[in-house]
């Protein structure tokens, strides 16, 4: 919870209780959990990769396929913040792959999102929108509601790309009114939605952004994520951006 509201020295703090614990305890599987807890909150990213490689290594000695999954999407985005973007997709694409063998929805779909986003830093636009439908489709059937948020947010970078610059300004609001709702801040999230929001006003005028950010306050979670899906099927500009630079 402290580290999904950016509380980090708390964050870090329950994470340092716990491993002593877990140490003290001779709970392996949790003190290699509170070490992934630890790069987590770490804000050092070397620091970090080497809490997250030590984490990733106890858990494959002890089997937890899953768990070994999850902090290594963690250390994926620490490689790619590092600036080894390809060491970064190497270890995404092998975490798509096993989480597809061990049948791991939950993986799959947080890691085709992470790789949405380096298509679309790349300008593989279309790519980004085929992962992000999958990703999205999961964490909706899931109820994963803080994932399809975030995704939420990934299609709005999409959608203005493509001209439907009305459209993503609803999926915003609609993520805005839900992080109003949980509390979600995450810095990543709240940076990538400033550049999409730049991106919008070169698009709609103050009248039709007011309009569509209005709509889109009002959509629930599902709804949204229902017209992300259907906007990723309909290519037309939203009739707000013609004519505008």
């Amino acid at each position: 919870m402290a580290v999904n509201t950016e509380d980090t020295e708390a964050a870090k703090l329950r994470a340092e209780e716990a491993l002593a614990l877990h140490r003290k305890l001779g709970d392996a599987w949790g003190a290699a959990y509170s070490v992934f807890m630890l790069g987590t909150a770490e804000a050092d990213a070397a620091r970090a990769q080497e809490l997250y490689e030590e984490s990733v290594r106890v858990f494959r000695e002890l089997g937890d396929e899953h768990s070994a999954l999850l902090v290594n999407r963690n250390l994926a985005s620490i490689y790619a913040y590092l600036g080894d973007g390809e060491r970064a997709r190497a270890l995404y694409e092998d975490n798509l792959e096993r989480a597809r063998e061990t049948h791991n929805d939950r993986i799959e779909a947080s890691t085709l999102g992470a790789l949405a986003a380096i298509a679309l830093d790349e300008g593989r636009v279309e790519d980004a929108a085929s992962m992000l439908k999958s990703s999205l489709r999961i964490h909706a059937r899931l109820r994963d509601v803080l994932d399809t948020a975030v995704d939420l947010c990934r299609f709005a970078s999409v959608l203005v790309r493509q001209g439907r610059a009305a459209t993503a300004t609803r999926l915003l609001a609609s993520f805005e009114s839900l992080g109003d709702e949980v509390g979600i801040r995450r810095s990543s999230v709240v940076e990538m939605n400033e550049t999409t929001l730049a991106a919008i006003r070169t698009q709609l005028d103050d009248a039709a952004f007011t309009d569509a950010w209005e709509q889109g306050r009002k959509l629930t979670v599902g709804a949204a994520a229902t017209l992300a899906l259907d906007s990723a099927t309909d290519r037309a500009p939203d009739p707000a951006t013609l004519g505008r630079s």
